[in-house]
């Protein structure tokens, strides 16, 4: 006889917040972070301290899930105690990951105040939703402005073998001396006579480096994309590196392949130079113990 169909799966949990996995408007797949799902509803209030570590503030911004920006005046306190903003998709929020979504369904950010003194983010509002009129500015105001929340949300990097990556080997060499690329000489095998070259970096950062570090005048802005590393686990997790070949004829960098997929000795190691490594904190596990690095 025939078996019966499996059963259909069951249903979300009714506390799980509603609204896009990672499609948005127009087709485009948008990246997540890889925190668990569902993602609850965020139940942040006003003054809440909420754990997150500047390193990864940082980070993120460079590859879309965050912006920064200095507090307007009006919202700074006699004490001098707030003096920047950072917003962040709440997905991102790696200790407590929730989520907030705006009408149209796209995410919104939550938005914190940086305390200088006790070195603490508060919960400060809702980017989009709690918008309002700024007599100060003459307009509605909001700390991430919406064009470039949209335009620098990343997506998942799908590059090609031999796909021409818009970087210079002077900003190759820039970033190796501040550990957020790394360069050596090719294994034999992957040798050519024009080829004898890699370099490796965390492929957020070409967006960084043609939207802030090397910007040029009137040129759109370049989309941060994202890659998970294969070696995630429960606790951890870290972003992969793009690698590339570097063609001493034409003096571009082609791609190469992942840091995650090479066997060779060149291999570049984990560490804090250039992966975050952090507590994943599962907001259904009332057990779990929060800590960052």
């Amino acid at each position: 006889s025939t078996p019966p169909p499996p059963s259909p799966p069951p249903p979300p949990p009714t506390s799980a917040a509603k609204g896009p996995s990672s499609s948005a408007a127009g087709g485009m797949v948008y990246a997540e972070a890889p925190t668990p799902r569902p993602l609850l509803p965020c139940k942040f209030q006003p003054g809440d301290v909420v754990y997150l570590d500047w390193f990864w503030v940082i980070i993120a911004d460079g590859m879309g899930f965050a912006h920064q920006g200095p507090l307007p005046t009006w919202e700074q306190d006699d004490k001098e105690d707030y003096g920047v903003w950072a917003c962040i998709f709440p997905e991102a929020i790696l200790d407590a990951p929730c989520a907030k979504y705006q009408s149209n369904g796209d995410p919104d950010l939550a938005c914190f105040k940086y305390h200088e003194t006790l070195k603490e983010f508060h919960f400060w509002r809702w980017n989009f939703a709690d918008s309002k009129y700024s007599p100060q500015q003459s307009r509605e105001y909001t700390p991430a402005q919406r064009a470039a929340v949209q335009n620098l949300r990343p997506t998942w990097c799908n590059f090609t073998e031999g796909e021409v990556i818009d970087v210079t080997l002077e900003q190759i060499q820039h970033l190796s001396s501040t550990h957020r690329a790394f360069q050596g000489p090719l294994p034999f095998q992957h040798q050519l006579p024009n080829m004898t070259r890699w370099a490796c970096m965390g492929p957020y950062m070409v967006s960084v480096l043609h939207n802030r570090i090397s910007p040029v005048k009137n040129r759109e802005k370049t989309r941060p994309c994202v890659k998970w590393s294969p070696d995630l686990s429960t606790h951890a997790f870290s972003y992969d590196l793009l690698c590339m070949k570097f063609n001493d004829t034409s003096r571009q960098f082609s791609f190469w392949g992942w840091n995650s997929e090479r066997d060779d000795t060149g291999r570049v190691g984990y560490s804090k130079a250039y992966s975050q490594a952090t507590f994943l904190a599962d907001p259904r596990d009332t057990s779990t113990k929060r800590r960052g690095f």
